[in-house]
């Protein structure tokens, strides 16, 4: 349940960075925005008891998330050739704003909630 709790938050940050695009806004847009959060709410649970399950004690929080990124990086190669192919290159303030998402939201709150379970 808290897991949705937090899905739900994320969901409401989305929906507020959106607001402003909201005449412009498509049902194709939302749903964009949408399925990733649903798909990584069930996602990254089970991936994280996968890893406790495999690794067991042998690993502390740092390497379970060091051993998570790792193993989805054939994953985040393909989609960034994909984006580049169809999009282009990122503006510098894109690739600004995606680093600092990557560091406190995948890298920070990741050791902080491994480590407290």
């Amino acid at each position: 349940m808290k897991g949705i709790g937090m899905s739900l938050i994320i969901l409401l940050g989305i929906s507020l960075m959106r607001m402003e695009q909201t005449k412009t806004l498509a049902v194709k847009d939302i749903l964009l925005d949408i399925i990733p959060v649903i798909v990584a709410s069930f996602a990254y649970p089970l991936g994280n008891r996968k890893m406790m399950e495999v690794c067991g004690d042998r690993l502390n929080a740092y390497q379970r998330v060091l051993g998570m990124t790792l193993a989805s990086l054939p994953f985040w190669f393909l989609l960034s050739l994909y984006g580049l192919f169809t999009t282009g290159v990122p503006s510098k303030e894109q690739t600004m704003q995606s680093i600092l998402v990557a560091i406190c939201s995948g890298v920070i709150a990741t050791i902080l909630f491994l480590q407290s379970n």
